[in-house]
């Protein structure tokens, strides 16, 4: 790239924070069946009555309600402290919502009876009878004792009909002070076998529990602390085995021209994955240790990647790295095994993760790569799982980096099903976390005349998602775009015969780990594409080594773009909602690291970091207050330091692309009490809006306050902001990482001169204080003008005066 200049620093001074509140606004209309209450009352009643008369008045256990099919059962309602119940988890079964709450028989039982006899009564209002009192009651259809069916929320597909023990996790309520140690106690009385290393959420703990079906129903009936059940999933590897030709030769050629970090960089990529980085002549200036996340782990282990990974990190495609004249690394590689195929062990996948970030938490300029899923996962559907849940947890708290492999479509299917195959092969654990970078799979690996010999054609084409890779088609809109990135994954071919087949010529090429059988070997699918991720990521923490994670993972989500054939999959509807549903299978497309890293002077890009952003503003002065639960939004306003003369004079009817990028971590809540809810996994969610060309500043505040309503009222729809939008602000604000294109003109742009960066509702504003939701956030706003002589990277760094260093002066 020419001219290739540093980001440009947006100074904070320039954000300005304003008092602004959400109005009152109230969410979608409910859908309740029509009753008559007496009736309803006392079928009710009933219920009620015959789970009274199993149980001592001193018990705590669990109960469920039920909504009608094809109604809302409002399950909020069930937590109610007045009245001992604690909403536990939620599911759908069929038509039907259901609700598992925990109760106190003691106090329970009473509050419900009263509360049916005053939805019958209603008490008066301002001298007049409530119309329709407690519209809770009315939605429950039925109330029963709870089963273990009730309390499993993974995919009822995933349920064991067997009489062997499993592995299931067990997710307990730790709202009581001794719940961790109550539930070791109740679980040791009935011989059952669990984890001494559970998961510990906000208010959840997950334990790993060895049972058969029959000991966990009993155990189920006796402990009520138990929210819900899943089943524990066991680690899923890609092992790839083939040689290319040459590799002596390879070797020569790259060690001329390879440059490693000098011994003062503290840049590293952390591999984790099921065995150890080798230390093969390439790798070995750059790998820093290798540690096993448990040391129980077989170091025997040769089915799993951790080499080639390593080089994938550090060189990328090697076959691609031979072209060039020099190859210059700024980063190092350091590798933690964090599973073993032969070994059973009862530690959850979130508790090893975390401990392979503790032994190389002495590092403080690290990130991860993590090319290894979960079986059956693809189950969730988008929905967390506790491994998932837990890495957001992990970043969340560590502020670190992590890139993981969405999975592979191993079978082999006819080009015909290529498509729907795709479409129906869900994102696998953990990559639907929503603070890391999930990494699926493109390719440019189809030249034909490689495999034209064989009578054999390429599978997929060029530009188009590659054959292994997984999407996200099949989550519900509320959870994030997945993948976040494409990158190179290889291919596969079909033969004349329509066979199709995995084909050397078609894979990358990378360091293998018996390096004195064979130099070289090759590797595909969307582990291959994790590996590389690991040398973008690299590149850009080296060099701009300030820069938070979260600006990292944006730069890489700014920079992306669909390729050509992605687009022309879209065809002529460039619609919303076709868009949309695109980016469930294309993310945002294919990072360009050459403008992840620099600016030119037509097209640049400015970075905000804004740390200590208190997302949600207390009610009243009375910070300390308990009372002021359910806080109010806040707002930035950042003003962009546009060269109006410029855009207004010369560049007024110039085409300018503007991108924005918004990125910040969320501290996740992942008990299933809330996905009926949009915001209930995620600690907040924030936005981005622009100023209009015809709008005033004062307008722009007034109706940014408006969204804030808008985006918290469940049925509405958010604002274009009179844009014309790529994705649209209904799109793009799912996850935590939120991007948008727009095309205006310079006049247009010159206008546009302030973004507002404002927080709707998450689990943070009604379960803790203000002065407890204080997070950050990066800012990525980039212009390209394309083909003109202006720079306007001068006109703006002059406006602003606070360049960022870049490694080597630049």
């Amino acid at each position: 790239m020419p001219n290739q200049l540093p980001h440009l620093i947006l100074p904070i001074d320039q954000i300005r924070s304003l008092p602004f509140t959400s109005k009152k606004g109230g969410g979608g209309d409910k859908r309740i069946p029509s009753r008559n209450r007496q009736e309803h009352a006392d079928k009710l009643k009933i219920e009620l009555t015959n789970i009274q008369n199993n149980h001592s008045r001193t018990e705590l256990f669990s109960i469920k309600f039920s909504g009608q099919p094809n109604m809302d059962l409002l399950c909020e309602e069930f937590d109610k402290k007045g009245y001992k119940m604690e909403l536990l988890s939620t599911k759908k079964v069929g038509d039907e919502i259901i609700a598992n709450v925990r109760i106190d028989a003691n106090k329970t039982f009473d509050k419900l009876i009263k509360a049916f006899d005053n939805y019958v009564n209603p008490p008066l209002r301002g001298g007049n009878q409530v119309k329709n009192p407690s519209p809770y009651i009315a939605s429950i259809e039925h109330i029963n004792e709870i089963s273990l069916k009730d309390l499993f929320t993974d995919d009822d597909s995933l349920f064991p009909n067997d009489d062997s023990k499993h592995w299931w996790e067990i997710w307990i309520t730790n709202k009581d002070e001794n719940a961790l140690n109550c539930f070791k106690q109740i679980a040791r009385q009935n011989s059952i076998i669990f984890n001494e290393h559970p998961l510990i959420f906000q208010d959840r703990t997950v334990f790993l529990v060895n049972a058969t079906n029959l000991e966990l129903t009993s155990f189920v009936s006796k402990c009520y602390l138990i929210a819900e059940v899943r089943i524990a999933k066991k680690l899923k590897s890609f092992v790839i085995n083939a040689s290319p030709e040459e590799q002596q030769k390879f070797l020569d050629d790259l060690r001329e021209k390879i440059q490693y970090a000098s011994e003062s960089n503290n840049t590293r990529i952390v591999v984790l994955d099921g065995n150890i980085i080798k230390r093969h002549p390439l790798l070995d200036n750059a790998l820093i240790r290798n540690q096993q996340a448990l040391t129980v782990f077989s170091l025997d282990n040769q089915n799993e990647h951790a080499t080639e990974m390593a080089s994938l990190s550090l060189f990328g495609d090697i076959q691609e790295a031979c072209k060039k004249q020099r190859i210059e690394i700024h980063h190092k590689v350091e590798g933690v095994q964090v599973f073993d195929v032969e070994h059973d062990d009862s530690d959850l996948y979130g508790i090893i993760t975390e401990r392979a970030l503790q032994i190389t938490s002495d590092n403080e300029q690290s990130a991860y790569i993590m090319p290894i899923t979960e079986t059956m996962s693809d189950k969730y559907k988008g929905k967390p799982s506790s491994w998932s849940a837990y890495l957001d947890n992990i970043v969340f708290n560590n502020k670190k980096l992590f890139a993981v492999s969405v999975g592979n479509i191993n079978d082999i299917y006819p080009k015909s099903e290529y498509n729907n195959i795709q479409e129906n092969s869900c994102i696998e654990s953990p990559a639907q976390a929503w603070n890391v970078i999930s990494v699926g799979s493109y390719t440019n690996l189809c030249n034909a005349d490689l495999c034209s010999a064989e009578g054999a054609i390429p599978y997929a084409n060029s530009g188009e998602l590659s054959p292994y890779s997984r999407t996200s088609c099949m989550f519900s809109s509320s959870w994030p775009i997945k993948p976040d990135i494409l990158l190179e994954g290889g291919n596969k071919v079909i033969h004349r015969d329509q066979y199709v087949y995995q084909h050397d010529s078609f894979e990358l090429v990378a360091c293998a780990k018996n390096f004195n059988e064979q130099l070289f070997t090759t590797i595909s699918a969307t582990s291959a594409s994790t590996g590389i991720s690991g040398s973008f990521i690299g590149e850009l923490m080296a060099t701009y080594p300030s820069f938070w994670p979260e600006t990292i993972r944006g730069l890489l989500v700014h920079s992306a773009e669909w390729s050509q054939a992605m687009w022309d999959k879209l065809g002529y509807d460039k619609s919303k909602t076709t868009i949309s549903n695109f980016s469930r299978m294309f993310g945002y497309g294919i990072p360009d690291l050459e403008k992840a890293k620099y600016s030119v002077a037509s097209a640049l890009t400015l970075i905000a970091q804004k740390d200590n952003f208190q997302v949600f503003m207390p009610k009243t002065d009375d910070v300390s207050s308990k009372a002021k639960i359910d806080n109010l939004s806040s707002i930035l306003f950042i003003k962009l330091p546009w060269p109006k003369e410029t855009l207004q004079g010369t560049l007024s009817n110039q085409r300018i692309k503007l991108t924005i990028t918004l990125s910040y971590f969320i501290e996740p809540n992942p008990s299933e009490r809330g996905y009926i809810s949009k915001y209930a996994y995620q600690s907040h969610n924030l936005r981005f809006d622009l100023q209009r060309p015809t709008e005033t500043l004062k307008q722009f505040e007034s109706r940014v306050n408006n969204l804030i309503k808008d985006a918290e009222n469940s049925n509405s729809t958010s604002s274009t902001g009179g844009y014309n939008w790529v994705l649209g602000p209904n799109s793009r604000t799912r996850g935590s990482v939120h991007k948008d294109i727009l095309e205006l003109t310079g006049a247009e742009l010159a206008q546009a001169e302030n973004i507002a960066v404002y927080s709707v509702a998450g689990w943070w504003k009604k379960a803790k204080l203000a002065s407890d939701t204080f997070s950050r956030f990066s800012l990525i706003v980039s212009i390209d003008a394309g083909e003109t002589d202006i720079n306007l990277y001068n006109e703006i760094k002059n406006q602003i005066q606070i360049p960022v260093l870049l490694r080597n002066g630049l």
